[in-house]
């Protein structure tokens, strides 16, 4: 796909009407393309861990939940269970060792926080929860590994 910008373009090579991205916009452009590739694969991997959740009877609560502390990907409820899932694609089947970070633990474990608030307030019960991670490989296999973290681990 080629873009004609007339001859007289300052993007148009020796004033031929070809385009040439200089190398900075190009770069930007490449990042972009990439940026909106891993948003719609980002999504595609939360829908197959949902899906893998409901065939287990799970009722989805929200996806890519908003908080002042940070975005929750998944926010379930399992069997009187409030879970808190993150989501990790990975490109290859071998990236699957640590693919959480210490601060995004520490994230999930504040956003959760700010989830429950409004629900405590109204019933002044401190519902029961668990963290879990979900790894999805790029065959669109799903591996959920239940209570992968607590609250209280550092």
């Amino acid at each position: 796909m080629s873009l004609d910008l007339g001859r007289n373009h300052p993007l148009a090579q020796n004033g031929s009407s070809a385009c040439a991205v200089p190398g900075s916009a190009r770069a930007r452009l490449a990042r972009s393309i990439r940026g909106r590739s891993n948003h719609f694969s980002g999504i595609a991997a939360e829908d197959s861990v949902a899906r893998a959740y409901t065939g287990k009877g799970a009722t989805v609560l929200g996806r890519r939940v908003r908080t002042p502390a940070g975005e929750i990907d998944l926010v379930l409820k399992h069997n009187d269970i409030l879970v808190f899932v993150e989501v990790k694609r990975r490109r290859t089947a071998h990236h699957f060792d640590s693919p959480i970070t210490t601060f995004q633990w520490s994230r999930l474990e504040n956003a959760a926080l700010h989830y429950m608030v409004p629900y405590v307030e109204d019933t002044g019960i401190q519902p029961v929860c668990r963290f879990d991670a979900a790894l999805v490989a790029p065959d669109g296999q799903v591996e959920i590994i239940e209570n992968a973290r607590s609250f209280d681990e550092q």
